[in-house]
């Protein structure tokens, strides 16, 4: 959604009071972020996409409370979170096995 930088994607960031290219940046590390989840070969470097994908997700979450949207509005954040979270914890069993 960030890199097509669409008239949604724009309205999403300006309701939030952020710079409209904010949605480059994000969009970009979301890409980077994504390669490195589903790369094996460096594990530091997963971590820190799993972490930065945290921050986001947990980001966006309070940037809507904080604005003045409502509790109810935040909640889609939610499902990412949660998939993030399975996806973290198969990733650190599947580790250890090996």
């Amino acid at each position: 959604m960030e890199l097509s930088n669409g008239e949604s994607a724009q309205l999403a960031l300006t309701s939030l009071g952020y710079p409209i290219y904010l949605n480059f940046i994000i969009g970009i590390a979301k890409v980077l972020g994504a390669i490195a989840i589903l790369q094996n070969k460096y594990k530091t470097v997963k971590e820190w996409a799993y972490a930065g994908f945290s921050i986001d997700f947990i980001g966006a979450w309070l940037s809507i409370i904080f604005s003045g949207g409502s509790i109810i509005q935040s909640f889609f954040m939610i499902p990412f979170l949660v998939i993030l979270a399975v996806s973290y914890t198969f990733w650190k069993k599947r580790e250890k096995k090996n």
